[in-house]
């Protein structure tokens, strides 16, 4: 449960504090809270070590995310051919198949 595995990382004091504030205090505290993320987020995208580690996991993903892209695609035109096969109407499919199956052929 994911309340279960946030609360565990607070210690007593933590739970005291908070048990004892009002209803304000408790808005004020979530605002304090939001805008502690906010910060961090900002100074962790400005920071330069991170631009760059963010650019070298965008070039390792970028080889996966060109082959996933390209296995889902298989996958999709092999499940429309399943339909085709099996005499299903494919629909609105079918035009998109047509359209993309002759620019394709265009292309090659």
């Amino acid at each position: 449960m994911k309340l279960e595995r946030l609360l565990k990382k607070l210690d007593e004091a933590t739970f005291t504090e908070v048990e004892a504030l009002d209803n304000e205090g408790l808005h004020n505290l979530v605002v304090a809270c939001e805008n502690n993320i906010t910060q961090s987020t900002k100074e962790r995208d400005e920071h330069a070590d991170y631009k760059k580690a963010k650019e070298v996991v965008k070039d390792f993903n970028g080889g996966l995310r060109d082959a996933k892209n390209f296995q889902n695609a298989k996958i999709a035109f092999a499940l429309l051919r399943i339909k085709m096969l099996n005499g299903e109407d494919i629909g609105e499919e079918g035009n998109i198949l047509a359209e993309v199956r002759n620019t394709v052929s265009e292309r090659e």
